[in-house]
């Protein structure tokens, strides 16, 4: 399953993995979490950058309730970490806790209106209960503010596959 990666570093850091630029503990927690190496936790995160970053590790290691909880942390210590709530929404999703979605979407709207994340997490609920249209349009939208976004486009397919489109869906999930 693929999910969202907010470390707000360029395109070229992600790419090259390139972590020189103010690099700290939870930049190589990061790191490993994307190479799927284990990194050593020494202390709990002190700030919700680090708890994001312990979510991914933990979701990395296949531990999903664990990088839910460090999520929880990071919103927490940072109530107003609306990419925080958007991955608290993602992660609450996977386990089918739609009222605790609805509750974190609506928070992280607050914060960030404008976040192809949100509208990706709100694509995948919808389609998830059977309301394929409702969801292309969100993947749409989601599309429209990152066409970048290899999550936009793979729920765009799906969506497209359940509405009976399936050339539309292969076109698509090339594209994710």
């Amino acid at each position: 399953r693929l999910f969202f990666f907010f470390k707000q570093k360029t395109a070229y850091e992600i790419r090259n993995c390139d972590w020189s630029s103010d690099v700290c503990s939870s930049d190589l927690e990061w790191l490993a979490a994307i190479r799927f190496e284990s990194y050593p936790s020494i202390n709990a995160p002190t700030n919700a950058t680090a708890w994001m970053a312990r979510s991914y590790t933990k979701q990395s290691q296949g531990d999903l309730r664990s990088a839910l909880e460090a999520a929880r942390s990071a919103v927490r210590r940072s109530p107003g970490f609306g990419f925080g709530w958007a991955r608290v929404a993602e992660l609450e999703l996977g386990f089918g806790e739609r009222q605790t979605v609805k509750v974190a979407l609506a928070k992280a709207r607050e914060f960030v209106p404008k976040c192809g994340a949100i509208v990706i997490v709100e694509g995948f609920d919808t389609l998830d209960r059977g309301q394929p249209k409702s969801s292309l349009e969100a993947f749409d939208r989601a599309i429209g503010l990152d066409d970048l976004n290899g999550l936009a486009w793979l729920g765009r397919g799906l969506a497209k596959a359940d509405l009976g489109d399936l050339q539309g869906a292969a076109a698509d999930l090339q594209v994710a």
